[in-house]
């Protein structure tokens, strides 16, 4: 058996340690302390049924499931951020992959967003972003400008392989936050601070 002399240095205080068994006692000890201070944070909030996801910066793609919110982060000269919650699908006509299509369809996701101090208020906006662009019915665009912030959808998962095969709880939609090329140009052109 060794016997090992040890130090350990916890919150600015130095503890003598005799041998290994006392290191790992006091380790344990102050690893539980420190688990015990935020046990809130990965207990209670899943218990309370938050869906929000650790938000993006700019040029990162996140994915929501139905339901769930994300906040953006601010930029460091702008104070606020989005609140973007992927409400659902309107529609999916996306052409299954077990069907043959005189048209590649389209499906429609809704979104719901603010700025983090209009949502405290209740002011929020709902937009529509489709998965087809162009070339028939239904087709849409796969962008919004959201203040100085453009939300575009990526892609929508899962993809139908027969007709009415999705269940609305299933979906996920991937999204690409970028900085919006008109706000900057309208921001440069103004003599008020944009926010």
């Amino acid at each position: 058996m060794f016997s090992t002399v040890a130090s350990v240095e916890f919150n600015s205080s130095r503890v003598g340690v005799g041998d290994a068994s006392t290191v790992v006692r006091v380790l344990l000890a102050e690893a539980n302390k420190r688990m015990m201070r935020h046990w809130a944070s990965w207990t209670l909030l899943p218990l309370l049924g938050c869906t929000s996801v650790t938000g993006p910066s700019l040029g990162d793609q996140f994915t929501l499931r139905v339901s769930e919110s994300v906040t953006v982060n601010s930029l460091p000269d702008h104070p606020l951020g989005e609140w973007i919650r992927f409400v659902g699908v309107a529609q999916d006509s996306r052409c299954p992959t077990q069907v043959r299509c005189v048209w590649q369809g389209d499906a429609a996701v809704v979104v719901e967003s603010a700025l983090v101090s209009d949502r405290a208020r209740g002011e929020v906006r709902l937009d529509t972003l489709h998965t087809t662009t162009s070339g028939g019915p239904g087709a849409g665009p796969d962008i919004v400008q959201l203040g100085i912030f453009e939300l575009r959808l990526v892609s929508l998962a899962p993809y139908p392989e027969t007709p009415g095969s999705i269940r609305p709880a299933e979906y996920a939609a991937t999204f690409l936050i970028l900085f919006s090329e008109d706000f900057a140009q309208e921001c440069m052109a103004s003599t008020t601070p944009c926010y």
